[in-house]
């Protein structure tokens, strides 16, 4: 391509390490051991043969750090002996596999990443694969159902604060993992929550910081929490709201959820109702 034109003809040494895992639950991936990346794996994705979910592993993890990692060269650790056959030779008999291999050359050719793979036993392979085998209780995802009606009701929302590629309801979301399609990582190290109409479905044990953030912040913002009229967080967002409404547990998850209910859903809470609550931006 005519963009390396120019192009350093010797290499630097190696510049960045890469540690990559995948299970049927999810994949995982370290960079340099301090930087860590994950998501859940859909419904179909799971029936995928193991080593075709490793390669996506791989992809994933790429497309992730893809811009602190251009232009460099990568040790990439991957503890599926097959990926890592595949990743020196660049081939496969595969059709599947040999599709998710060209989008990642792509992708390293368009970035200038070389990968330099090396196979690692999983004992030893620890940051990736218990990003990998990670289940989050708090991990669920409103009906869409419920969600088209709280959008026409009090959106249109432009970010999905707590959400995650598999659950995000709009196609802008912060997730608690670096992600491939997130716009940002940690909902609450962000600054421009009044620049938005934010759809807030968070983790219950942080209500507390979201009530907080809302108040310091005036932004807009809708609110999916337990029903807890106790609870001082509840008593803030209830202060702040302009509107809300109520519902109870009955048809809340999403239809592909149904039989993998989040432990948060199938605990002793799970027959409490939950409140919406609307809060419009302060002028």
């Amino acid at each position: 391509p005519s963009r390396f034109n120019g192009r350093d003809i010797w290499r630097s040494p190696h510049t960045a390490v890469l540690h990559c895992d995948a299970s049927k639950l999810a994949w995982g991936a370290a960079l340099d051991l301090h930087l860590e990346a994950r998501g859940i794996w859909t419904s179909t994705e799971r029936k995928e043969h193991i080593t075709l979910l490793e390669l996506r592993a791989v992809l994933n993890a790429c497309q992730t750090f893809r811009h602190r990692l251009r232009g460099r060269l990568v040790r990439l650790w991957d503890d599926n002996q097959a990926v890592v056959h595949m990743l020196r030779t660049w081939t496969s008999r595969s059709p599947e596999l040999m599709s998710v291999l060209r989008h990642l050359w792509l992708l390293l050719d368009k970035y200038n990443i070389t990968l330099d793979t090396r196979y690692i036993p999983t004992t030893e392979n620890v940051v990736a694969d218990r990003l990998s085998r990670l289940r989050d209780v708090s991990d669920w995802r409103l009906h869409p159902a419920l969600f088209r009606f709280l959008e026409r009701r009090w959106g249109p929302h432009t970010i999905d604060r707590f959400a995650a590629h598999h659950n995000a309801h709009l196609p802008r979301f912060n997730s608690l993992f670096a992600d491939p399609s997130a716009s940002a990582v940690d909902a609450f190290a962000q600054t421009d929550w009044a620049q938005h109409n934010n759809f807030c479905n968070p983790p219950w044990e942080d209500l507390p910081r979201l009530a907080q953030l809302l108040r310091e912040t005036g932004a807009a913002a809708t609110v999916v929490a337990p029903c807890w009229p106790a609870q001082p967080w509840f008593q803030q967002l209830q202060e702040m709201a302009t509107d809300s409404c109520q519902f109870d547990p009955s048809g809340l998850l999403c239809p592909e959820q149904l039989d993998r209910k989040s432990t948060r859903l199938n605990s002793s809470h799970a027959n409490i109702s939950y409140a919406v609550f609307c809060l419009k931006k302060k002028k």
